[in-house]
């Protein structure tokens, strides 16, 4: 009988969060499936971390620690530099470390709104950054980010953790453009799980009482976990896309635009008498980048003349 191995026998992983939650289940997925992984936490969680990395070892993997917390500034460079001591490669990156807190908007500090960037937003941009010239020097790569419904659709109370990670969906869509014929695809999960961080984050009543009693506990951080491990193989289509995924359910988001209306002046009357042609959704359109999104306007006959 033939043996196949994993499908992501070979590849090297780090994980950011991957001392609880939906870190240490994406470290676990990818580790069952044949990755070698770098799990990375803060230093306070060094007890969870090698355990997570006691787990994946006594299983038959490979796997080893980084304590550092994505907020510092040069927290990219050691997580890289982990993996490429610790297994000469990297190939798959997954920016998974998250912090939540909520509260009314206009209360929001200071402080919370800078923590919410740094772990968020900085932790991906320089994890990515440091590992980016590797992946680029190897023509290949898989880089997982992690955006969420809170940006994409708004959620109250959520003004800090959403704006930073609406962040991601712009760095997203711009690295996607920039890694264009090289090898890597760039992608973004919004993940719905049950998890100490959803719980910490005081969402868990709301989200409940939307999905109905006892459900959100059967959203497991597994569920999530798959669609990372499908995003990190070598035969993923995907590039530059969101996906939302929870309890099983995967889906794509998407940016759209309308066809909108095209006048001879376009002053703030005539676009008031238009609003429905220019929110008209029915032929909107998804454009994968800037330059896609300007051909509606080089497509233009008629030019503004205010």
């Amino acid at each position: 009988m033939t043996s196949h191995a994993p499908p992501l026998t070979g590849r090297v992983a780090v994980v950011t969060g991957a001392a609880s939650g939906l870190g240490r289940s994406h470290a676990l997925a990818l580790a069952r499936n044949g990755a070698s992984v770098v799990a990375n936490d803060l230093p306070e969680a060094k007890a969870a971390a090698e355990d997570l990395v006691s787990v994946i070892t006594r299983a038959g993997g490979r796997a080893a620690t980084s304590l550092a917390s994505v907020a510092d500034a040069d927290s990219g460079r050691v997580i890289v530099d982990r993996a490429l001591t610790a297994f000469g490669r990297l190939d798959i990156v997954v920016a998974n470390a998250g912090y939540l807190r909520s509260g009314l908007f206009p209360e929001v500090s200071d402080d919370s709104w800078d923590l919410h960037r740094a772990v968020h937003l900085d932790g991906a941009l320089r994890l990515v950054r440091a590992a980016w010239p590797v992946l680029q020097g190897q023509g290949y790569g898989r880089v997982v980010l992690t955006t969420s419904a809170a940006g994409l659709f708004g959620a109250q109370g959520l003004a800090a953790y959403g704006a930073a990670k609406m962040g991601i969906v712009g760095l997203l869509r711009v690295l996607a453009v920039e890694a264009a014929a090289t090898g890597i695809k760039v992608n973004a999960i919004a993940p719905l799980a049950w998890t100490p961080m959803s719980q910490a984050g005081g969402r868990t009543g709301s989200t409940a009482q939307i999905l109905g009693p006892g459900r959100f506990q059967t959203f497991l951080p597994e569920y999530v976990s798959e669609v990372v491990v499908a995003l990190s193989h070598s035969d993923c289509p995907a590039h530059g896309q969101i996906l939302t995924a929870g309890g099983g359910r995967v889906a794509e988001v998407m940016i759209a635009e309308t066809q909108g209306y095209q006048g001879a002046a376009s002053s703030w009357r005539e676009i008031l008498e238009h609003w429905n042609t220019i929110t008209d959704r029915t032929h909107a359109v998804f454009p994968s980048s800037m330059r896609e999104e300007l051909s509606g306007f080089a497509a233009t006959q008629e030019g503004p003349s205010l």
